[in-house]
């Protein structure tokens, strides 16, 4: 009895052993950017781009920069402001992700890289008219 109860015991320790080891594989495999576009596994999966090939619509423009759901914010800053890549009104106000001002720091989320480079998805410098402000 002693015997099954040891040999059960070490099956116990091998199977967490193994079931851990393929957590590691998992989250790593989802947390890699084998193209190199600035968009880790899973969230090429959640933009629908390739994994393999850092344009994947061949525009010359790389995913990670990209707008898929057209709401003003690139791929890679959906993420930063943790707002859904393919989602353009990611709470459900009724307000486009890149016309909303996450961080409350008086520009709109389309516009937060704009103060050192022009915005790759309109092609424009900062404008916040169309920032709805709370008070």
């Amino acid at each position: 009895m002693q015997r099954v109860i040891q040999v059960l015991r070490l099956g116990a320790v091998l199977f967490s052993i193994i079931a851990g080891m393929s957590m590691i594989g998992t989250t790593r495999a989802a947390t890699s950017d084998p193209d190199h576009d600035g968009l880790n596994t899973a969230q090429e999966k959640q933009a629908h781009t390739k994994t393999n090939d850092s344009d994947t619509d061949d525009d010359g423009i790389n995913d990670g920069q990209e707008d898929v759901d057209k709401d003003g914010v690139d791929n890679q800053d959906e993420v930063k402001l943790k707002t859904t890549i393919n989602k353009s009104d990611t709470d459900g106000d009724g307000l486009k992700d890149g016309d909303e001002d996450k961080d409350h720091d008086g520009i709109d989320n389309e516009d937060e890289a704009d103060l050192t480079e022009a915005d790759e998805c309109s092609g424009k410098r900062s404008d916040d008219s169309d920032e709805v402000r709370q008070r």
